[in-house]
């Protein structure tokens, strides 16, 4: 798992907390002076444009480490009344407020990645990646998947109860989602232990390896647990699951199917699952969440931003159809457009 954080804007002396949040990741990093203070601007951005625009909203930031190198994710969230023109919004200069921040465009020219989702009915989230430019530590290895992910805990813990883990080797995807029985630390520890299994025996078959987690979380609460294998070449994607870990294959046209978990608890009470087996391309979009998400939406809603970055519409659905009462992890996992499937 990827350090995470997620700040809620409701007044101005929070955008001066997570401003300095983002900045010290970005030192962690090893950023530089000119990359974290591209940071420092667009977290800045973000987090006044909630206040002036939407009154309350929250930015989740979390280190990343892709196909196009190490850097900071910034997803500003909000449940404002969100934007009748988004292109409109990004030109250089444009303001409803009359400010004279960086806007929009800026955060834009300032991002290696950055996307936008908003509506009127049901808010705004912006999405920016910023990356490390130094030379020395750049990628020279290109990731044939996009993944994105929003995890935040229950909202009277301090650390979620969920985990997560996604690897990448040879063109095969591996990911799991894991929801410690519960929340709060005794969850999480649940959650942490299975990932260091994944961490360590991730390459196994599926069949062995949710057997090994259930071995290792004997004596913790338990957990649900969803495993996806993306075989490219294959054209296909193998998936054990156990509990209520939900998830769902999209079309580009918003037509889905959900793959299938067993009863149970990984570490207590689980009968033997079976693996399986759904066809794959490269057009498909897969997501998976715990049930901190609510499990009953509509793939098509969200046509324009399935087109967009996963971790736009991982926020999306995290705006739109959070519990508000659970820990709460969406994974996203989408085939870059720049790569194609060996036929």
């Amino acid at each position: 798992m990827e350090a995470s954080w997620n700040i809620p804007m409701t007044d101005s002396s929070q955008v001066g907390e997570v401003r300095r949040i983002a900045t010290a990741l970005a030192s962690s990093l090893l950023f530089n002076e000119s990359d974290t203070g591209k940071v420092a601007l667009v977290v800045t951005e973000i987090g006044n444009n909630i206040l002036r625009h939407a009154e309350r909203g929250e930015i989740l930031i979390r280190s990343l480490h892709d196909g196009t190198g190490t850097g900071v994710e910034i997803l500003g969230v909000d449940h404002g009344p969100g934007m009748s023109n988004v292109n409109l919004c990004l030109e250089d200069g444009y303001s409803t407020a009359g400010t004279t921040g960086i806007g929009l465009g800026g955060i834009r020219r300032l991002s290696g990645a950055f996307g936008i989702d908003s509506s009127k009915d049901r808010g705004t989230c912006v999405l920016s990646r910023v990356y490390r430019s130094h030379p020395a530590f750049s990628s020279s290895t290109p990731l044939s998947f996009d993944c994105g992910v929003v995890m935040v805990p229950h909202p009277h813990e301090r650390v979620s109860g969920d985990g997560y883990f996604v690897h990448e080797t040879f063109g095969i995807c591996t990911a799991m989602i894991v929801d410690g029985l519960g929340h709060g630390p005794h969850a999480a520890e649940a959650a942490q232990k299975a990932c260091r299994m994944m961490q360590e025996f991730g390459h196994e078959p599926l069949d062995d390896l949710i057997h090994n987690i259930d071995l290792a979380l004997r004596g913790t609460r338990g957990a649900a647990i969803g495993i996806a294998r993306i075989l490219p070449e294959q054209r296909e994607l193998r998936f054990i699951g156990v509990g209520n870990i939900a998830g769902s294959l999209i079309q580009p046209d918003g037509l889905s199917k959900s793959v299938m978990s067993y009863p149970g608890i990984v570490g207590h009470e689980m009968r033997k699952p079976k693996e399986m087996i759904y066809p794959w391309t490269e057009n498909v979009t897969l997501v998976m969440h715990s049930d901190g998400l609510q499990n009953q939406w509509t793939a098509s809603r969200y046509l324009q931003v399935l087109a967009s970055e996963a971790s736009l519409l991982a926020a999306a659905l995290y705006r739109d159809l959070n519990r508000g009462r659970d820990d709460v992890t969406i994974l996203v996992i989408k085939w870059r457009p720049t790569r194609s499937i060996v036929k």
